[in-house]
């Protein structure tokens, strides 16, 4: 892996030793201070013999301090002990009665002489951090941390401002008291929500002292299918002999889709920064004047069209940049889900979370009617752009009309009954077969394609249902209409002057992609 294309996201409790501590020596854990013996820290220090050390002798024993100040000594009966200062090394020296000896550090702090021992797992977890830390800043990939991991709404607020983060470093234990609880598990699975909601896929990397549960935790989340694809395939659980590098290329090199797009990731942030450098210079006059020409051209709708430039400038970069996608593996299985979300994507916008506008009414607007008659369900709006975006005819749409392929439309029928009552709308616009005069087959029509010059397959346009426009139901309504109808999506180039092209002469088609659903073995309907 030549070069990262994204940002680091750790999220983890113990992120803030980073900021406290400047090198692994400085982690200790303070026991006693040896001016405050006897005094202030003589339960402190019992407490400690007695816990630590399991010396139950020392509840109430005597406490003495030499008159040089370089020993301490407790006695109880005949046992004894003997803390020995040793400053040129930094060291106490513990020997006990029985021959036990202990060693401990010595540190001089705020002009005391403190009593410490090493702290061992925060030691482990620095080392763990730093490393992490350490390596991403070295590649010149940025690091972003939240340690306040009790917080979800400063974590959501967090995950929210970043963007582009392709590695998520998430601890287990995040309320830190030293076990992975349903509180724990319970923010895990929030957290991946979120994150998922606004990068929409990422490496997630499990560095944690309780790894051994994730596999549990992996098991208890399944109410969102894009989380569930993130834990089970871009997830791996992280440990200090694994090489961070070695890690993720595995995983890449396992997933041909996420390489393929990594790859593209790469190449589009270098074609970003060398398409717009020419035009940084631009002066508010000269986007008034390209502004103005647009909005002259094309009535006032500007957006898309300076997003549209924004885009052809961007792609001619990218066509200069030498892509080689990874080699595809020939027995790999075809993913159904994924070839039906990649047409939709490159043909529709769909209206999730009404993000299209209702007004003005644009060209490639599907709706869902109010009508009864079954094969008036669905509308197109096939009026030329040009039309509306200059005003003329304004208040009149041309629609196809149309309908969902669903079991409802498209039920199962013997195609050699002359009875048309038990015929489905759908086969009925088909057609008969030219040969026998008989309804064409369940068999024949059940494929991704147009069944006759009349009718147009929109795949997976509803609710994942194909639907069915047919250019012999059309008339032109009004925007009272429309207001009335539910913006489902909008057919987008080169889909919509496709049908519209169809729609006045039948013949002229532009060029479309051809996607292999014959291949991919989708239907219309899934159940045959």
């Amino acid at each position: 892996m030549n070069s990262f294309p994204g940002n680091v996201l750790i999220i983890d409790d113990k992120l803030d030793i980073l900021d406290e501590y400047k090198k692994e020596e400085d982690i200790v854990k303070y026991l006693f201070s040896w001016d405050d013996i006897p005094g202030n820290d003589s339960m402190r220090i019992l407490k400690f013999l007695k816990n630590n050390l399991q010396l139950e002798w020392v509840e109430n024993a005597e406490i003495k301090k030499s008159d040089n100040g370089e020993a301490i000594t407790l006695t109880k009966g005949e046992n004894s002990l003997i803390f020995k200062l040793n400053k040129e090394e930094s060291k106490v020296n513990l020997e006990i009665s029985g021959g036990k000896t202990y060693e401990y550090i010595l540190k001089k702090e705020k002009g005391k002489l403190n009593i410490c021992i090493d702290d061992i797992n925060t030691k482990y977890e620095y080392t763990n951090l730093k490393r992490l830390v350490d390596f991403f800043e070295t590649e010149g990939i940025p690091v972003m941390k939240i340690s306040d991991t009790q917080n979800l709404q400063f974590i959501t607020e967090y995950i929210q401002k970043l963007r582009n983060i392709r590695l998520l470093i998430l601890d287990l234990d995040l309320n830190g008291d030293g076990n992975v609880d349903l509180d724990d598990e319970e923010l895990i699975r929030k957290i991946l929500e979120i994150s998922v909601k606004e990068y929409g896929y990422f490496f997630l990397l499990i560095n944690s002292a309780h790894k051994e549960k994730w596999e549990e935790i992996k098991e208890n989340i399944h109410n969102d299918i894009h989380v569930k694809k993130v834990i089970e395939n871009l997830s791996h659980v992280f440990s200090k002999e694994d090489d961070l590098w070695d890690t993720l290329e595995k995983i890449m090199e396992e997933k041909f889709s996420l390489n393929l797009i990594y790859k593209f990731e790469q190449n589009l942030n270098k074609a970003r920064d060398s398409a717009f450098r020419e035009f940084i210079d631009f002066d508010t006059d000269t986007w008034n004047n390209l502004i103005h020409l647009m909005s002259k051209e094309s009535g006032e709708i500007v957006h898309s069209n300076i997003t549209n430039i924004m885009l052809v400038l961007l792609k001619q970069h990218m066509l200069s940049v030498k892509y080689n996608p990874p080699n595809n593996c020939s027995n790999q299985s075809r993913d159904k889900d994924i070839i039906k979300n990649l047409y939709k994507s490159l043909n529709y916008v769909l209206n999730e979370n009404e993000i299209l506008d209702n007004d003005p009414i644009w060209t490639g607007n599907l709706y869902k009617t109010n009508y009864t008659d079954i094969g008036k369900k669905l509308a197109l709006v096939i009026t030329p752009e040009c039309d509306i975006a200059q005003k003329n005819n304004i208040e009149q749409y041309k629609v196809l009309y149309g309908f969902e392929i669903n079991d409802t439309t498209f039920c199962k029928y013997d195609h050699k009954d002359n009875n048309t009552v038990n015929i489905p709308l759908f086969t009925k616009r088909a057609g008969r077969s030219m040969n026998n005069n008989n309804w064409r087959s369940r068999k024949d029509l059940n494929q991704i394609k147009n069944p006759n010059q009349y009718l147009y397959i929109l795949p997976f346009a509803i609710e994942n249902n194909s639907t069915c426009m047919d250019f012999r139901f059309s008339e032109t309504v009004s925007k009272e209409d429309t207001n009335t109808w539910n913006l489902k999506l909008r057919v987008i180039e080169p889909l919509i002057t496709d049908i519209m092209d169809k729609y006045s002469n039948l013949f002229n088609r532009k060029g479309l992609i051809d996607f292999p659903f014959k291949e991919a073995k989708i239907n219309l309907l899934e159940d045959e």
